[in-house]
């Protein structure tokens, strides 16, 4: 490899793995942190939650990758410019084939680590997630209440008891105190002698004891009662939870759920578009670099802070619109095939014309 293309390519990977760490960090304690918050109420281990930590960089690699080689091209070529490198290799007599070919590799090299991501490790982890917050939601209903222990019982609803015994699947508590919030300013305090709990059927009767209303800090109810039921399904678990949803399938299941769906369902063309969408969004992201590599080369920015909010702008621009064509094809308004060929061409052209200009005009200065 000549050593033109190797210093090119250096350059590339290294500005791509620094913005791919960096966005990795945020966007993980971000997003891990709303994650963890989803499950929190189910008791979670240290274990699990260090789970969380570790999926949430993995579920958005396949997101994350094409953003950091789109800034990373755009970044590369302002400090070549900047420090007159490209100047310098035309003068010398190279030309735009000559800087595509390093491209075009680096291109195939992020294209595999992100169709990788895109058909295997994102369903992959997705599925796991879905398994520890079901194993979550079954530990809580099996488990044993313990004692002069404060635990929440679901959201909104936390539990302290003196003492519990578990016969079953019932937990029979003694000398409770029940803490039930609802929004910011609602509280609810039960005190109870007694308490039957049964996790796995969601039912919680109180016996005997006093319930505090409390609004605002200014409007207090008082209320007697002999008993008070509560019905507590976990908070996190709802219909769809239930079951493996397709972006945690493998291709495989994909393929045999399609087999059992007639081609007119709604059903169909949604599954459909998700089996395409693990090959398609891939190749989608040679449109995208080909449009880093034109800016990067002919446009001109007084600025990186500029230039890095004009690239992040016109990557959330694209990704919109792929999801804008996505939606269409699970829709059924397109073919799902023909959705991922629409958005490609239309960037293609878009490429096109802006070639044509930069040309003409010798770029552009921003």
């Amino acid at each position: 490899m000549p050593i033109l293309y190797r210093y090119f390519l250096k350059e590339y990977i290294q500005t791509t793995g620094l913005f791919l760490g960096v966005f990795l960090f945020l966007f993980t304690l971000i997003m891990g942190t709303l994650n963890l918050k989803e499950i929190i109420d189910l008791n979670p281990s240290i274990l699990h939650i260090l789970k969380v930590y570790v999926y949430t960089p993995l579920q958005i690699f396949a997101f994350l990758l094409p953003l950091s080689g789109f800034l990373a091209l755009l970044f590369s070529f302002q400090r070549m410019k900047e420090e007159g490198e490209i100047l310098a290799l035309f003068s010398l007599g190279f030309t735009l084939k000559d800087f595509f070919k390093p491209f075009l590799i680096f291109s195939l090299i992020l294209f595999i680590f992100t169709t990788f991501g895109q058909s295997y490790l994102v369903p992959k982890v997705k599925r796991l997630q879905k398994i520890d917050q079901m194993n979550l939601i079954k530990n809580l209903s099996e488990k044993e209440i313990p004692s002069k222990s404060p635990i929440p019982l679901t959201e909104g609803l936390y539990l302290y008891v003196a003492s519990a015994e578990k016969e079953g699947n019932l937990n029979h508590l003694k000398r409770v105190v029940l803490l039930e919030k609802k929004g910011d300013s609602r509280r609810g305090l039960y005190l109870a002698k007694t308490a039957i709990l049964d996790l796995k059927a969601g039912n919680f009767a109180l016996e005997k004891g006093y319930v505090f209303y409390l609004e605002n800090l200014k409007n207090t109810e008082i209320l007697l009662f002999n008993k008070y039921f509560f019905s507590i399904p976990p908070s996190t678990l709802k219909k769809e939870d239930l079951y493996i949803k397709r972006g945690e399938m493998s291709l495989s299941e994909l393929k045999a759920e399609m087999s059992k769906m007639k081609p007119s369902e709604g059903r169909y063309f949604r599954y459909l578009s998700e089996y395409y969408q693990r090959f398609f969004y891939g190749f989608s992201i040679f449109s995208l670099f080909l449009q880093g590599f034109l800016l990067g080369i002919f446009l001109k920015t007084q600025g990186r802070l500029l230039l890095f909010l004009m690239g992040l702008t016109f990557y959330l621009f694209y990704y919109f619109l792929y999801n804008f064509f996505i939606s269409l094809g699970e829709s059924g308004k397109l073919l799902p095939l023909y959705s991922h060929l629409i958005f490609n061409l239309s960037f293609y052209i878009l490429l096109l014309v802006e070639y044509v200009v930069f040309k003409r005009k010798g770029g552009y200065l921003l």
